[in-house]
């Protein structure tokens, strides 16, 4: 018994003795990696919980009543604007809100001036013609594309809101709906909306049962007190061919 317990110690020593010797051939980095190694576990299996009815806590959701609230709007409608040709002219008008002081006063005239200046030298798009009114504004417009026209006419309502804005010394919406464009295809209609537009002072003091001003208009662009003068036509049609329409009456308009 003691005999094999002698041999048994022996082995033991000798295999301790030869790993000893085994781990003096292996680089320190990795005795030590190999003791610093944990044996993974194998991670548990999460239950989900219980599906549970959704709480209703007064928004969001399927219900009555919910999502934006409809206002009426008796403005432009939201539809897809027409199409706009570089060939055609464009008849756009501005209308302003309720409240906002007389266009065609000196300190706001001057103002609109400024945003028309900054609108109508555009490369893609150009302000012909103008006629401002107390509270709107007719225009016509060549423009590139829809995106073209768009971009100036979204460009000249922000520089009229902040000048008009500055003069009334007051914030918030100026410019009332979306801008109204019809593009003009033919020389009748490009004369009809030359004689509209040139001649829109003398219309409405006509409807309104007003004396019919005779001198131009001083808040057009056919006036030379203007502080520039707009761009002169691309277009055939409105550079001549509006020549060729039937002629008739300016102050019937349309």
């Amino acid at each position: 018994m003691r005999v094999t317990a002698a041999v048994g110690a022996q082995a033991s020593s000798t295999s301790i003795l030869l790993c000893f010797m085994a781990l003096q051939s292996i680089p320190f980095s990795i005795i030590f990696a190999l003791i610093k190694m944990k044996r993974r576990k194998t991670p548990a299996q999460l239950e989900l919980a219980a599906t549970k009815a959704p709480v209703v806590r007064g928004h969001g959701g399927k219900r009555k009543g919910a999502g934006r609230k409809r206002i009426r709007d008796e403005g432009v409608a939201h539809r897809r604007r027409p199409s706009v040709s570089p060939t055609a002219p464009v008849h756009v008008t501005v209308r302003m809100v309720a409240g906002v002081c007389n266009l065609r006063r000196p300190r706001a005239f001057r103002a609109v001036q400024r945003a028309l200046f900054k609108a109508a030298n555009r490369d893609d798009a150009h302000i012909v013609h103008f006629s401002v009114q107390g509270n709107h504004i007719h225009m016509l417009v060549e423009a590139a594309d829809r995106r073209a026209l768009s971009t100036a006419m979204r460009g000249l309502n922000i520089r009229m809101a902040r000048s008009l804005n500055e003069v009334m010394r007051s914030s918030g919406k100026v410019i009332d709906h979306r801008y109204h464009a019809r593009s003009l295809r033919s020389p009748t209609e490009v004369y009809n909306a030359l004689g509209y537009v040139r001649n829109n002072n003398r219309i409405h003091a006509a409807r309104s049962g007003a004396s019919v001003p005779s001198r131009i208009d001083p808040c057009s662009s056919d006036s030379r007190e203007l502080t520039f003068r707009p761009p002169a036509p691309v277009t055939w049609l409105l550079r001549e061919g509006w020549q060729r329409a039937p002629k008739a009456t300016l102050l019937d308009g349309s």
